[in-house]
């Protein structure tokens, strides 16, 4: 990789761009930090509890009065 294309790499929001193109295959920034920010909650839930205990916030809903 060469400085212009490491420059390009640095800019927000070209990360699943790159992902696409130079790093075809791998998985990118986002997806994986998204994964591990799933993997903890999950992880999180099972070992406390869900405090919610499945209810949803009238704010997620479509009836909306």
């Amino acid at each position: 990789m060469g400085a212009r294309e490491f420059l390009n790499s640095l800019r927000p929001g070209s990360d699943k761009q790159l992902a696409s193109t130079q790093y075809e295959g791998r998985e990118s920034a986002s997806d994986a930090a998204a994964k591990a920010r799933r993997q903890r909650h999950r992880a999180a839930v099972l070992r406390d509890g869900d405090n919610q205990k499945g209810r949803v916030p009238k704010s997620w809903t479509r009836d909306r009065e």
